[in-house]
């Protein structure tokens, strides 16, 4: 199972260097090496997801890198990028620690100091890998017992210095009938939230007229305006 998630994750990665690098080339017409930026919690509480992009990016950057003529993939033939003359890629890969904030000075030295050409955040940060349960606990109920079409809304705003994020889904609860394990996704998030701000009060939900809102709040301690 590991093995197909990692594929995947690398099929994913290769699509986009390869849509990003063929749009940036013809500004840089005589680069020599590719430079992705890679922003990864290698450790602190979501190090095993880090791990796994981590493993991802090598895969990419070996098949980039090295003739796969019977791998059918983005850039699987041939060596380097053909449009920059075969450029290699090399990902320069940096540890957020599961901390957002760290990950934001992360980026902007990759971008001031490394010059790379592109960055590469799998959202397995501390804070995006948050909503990951969410969105797939409003699929899950959102799509139950339905063949309609349904619309599941995400929102962000920023207020008294705090990200709130809601995800709202249809629900009914004459048909949605909890089996076992549900609730672990929300359970997981909540755990999550409170390892990294010891507060029991940053996840909320609520059911009204046949739709399901989860709310998250997450505290934006570094950041001194409410506009982003």
């Amino acid at each position: 199972m590991r093995r197909v998630f990692v594929g995947v994750i690398a099929l994913s990665v290769l699509a986009v260097v390869a849509l990003g690098v063929s749009r940036t080339a013809p500004a840089q017409p005589k680069v020599t090496e590719v430079l992705i930026g890679s922003v990864l919690p290698l450790t602190g509480n979501f190090a095993s997801l880090g791990q796994q992009y981590l493993w991802a990016s090598q895969t990419v950057e070996d098949i980039v890198n090295n003739d796969y003529a019977d791998i059918q993939v983005p850039l699987g033939p041939g060596k380097g990028f053909p449009g920059l003359g075969g450029a290699p890629i090399k990902f320069i890969v940096r540890d957020d620690q599961s901390r957002g904030e760290q990950a934001r000075t992360i980026v902007e030295q990759l971008i001031s100091v490394n010059k790379v050409h592109w960055i590469n955040a799998e959202g397995t940060s501390g804070i995006t890998s948050i909503l990951q349960p969410v969105v797939e606990n409003a699929i899950k109920f959102g799509l139950y017992d339905t063949i309609e079409a349904v619309t599941i809304c995400i929102n962000a705003s920023v207020s008294d210095h705090t990200l709130i994020i809601t995800v709202q889904n249809p629900f009914d609860a004459t048909t949605s009938i909890p089996r076992q394990g549900t609730g672990f996704g929300l359970s997981s998030v909540q755990r999550r939230l409170y390892l990294l701000f010891a507060r029991n009060d940053l996840l909320e939900t609520s059911n009204s007229e046949n739709v399901f809102i989860t709310t998250i709040k997450i505290p934006q301690s570094h950041d001194k305006s409410d506009i982003n």
